[in-house]
């Protein structure tokens, strides 16, 4: 591993085989090293001071690539949370259009009761 360097240390295993996954797509060899950790014993993975190295030569490369895949997640991770904002604010008008349908359903319902009684009164006092 001499003629590699360390660009990023994660704490598990699978970040780290994902970030290497996605530069070996850009044709940047790349090594995770794992020698150095603990296993989680609940979860069975590789946690702490998991390294992933490069060839020097692609070290600055590599580390633009990863700056901008981390920009790329942190933009999609906002997207998620405008999706989640605008799907809460929709269930919510949802839920207050439901009500209202509700209350005007219960008057509805009120007002024909009183018109039959008002039918029922009448017919009676014809007799």
């Amino acid at each position: 591993m001499a003629d590699f360097v360390t660009i990023a240390v994660y704490s598990n295993h699978y970040d780290a085989v994902l970030v290497k996954t996605q530069l070996k797509e850009q044709g940047i060899d790349a090594f995770v090293d794992d020698k150095h950790t603990s296993v989680d014993l609940l979860g069975g993975e590789n946690v702490g001071n998991v390294k992933l190295a490069v060839k020097a030569e692609d070290s600055e490369k590599a580390t633009e690539l990863i700056k901008t895949m981390q920009v790329t997640y942190e933009a999609e991770e906002q997207e998620i949370f405008k999706d989640e904002e605008e799907d809460k604010k929709w269930e919510e008008e949802n839920r207050l259009q439901e009500a209202k349908t509700a209350e005007s359903g219960k008057w509805g319902f009120i007002i024909v009761g009183i018109i039959g009684v008002v039918v029922i009164v009448w017919v009676f006092l014809k007799k």
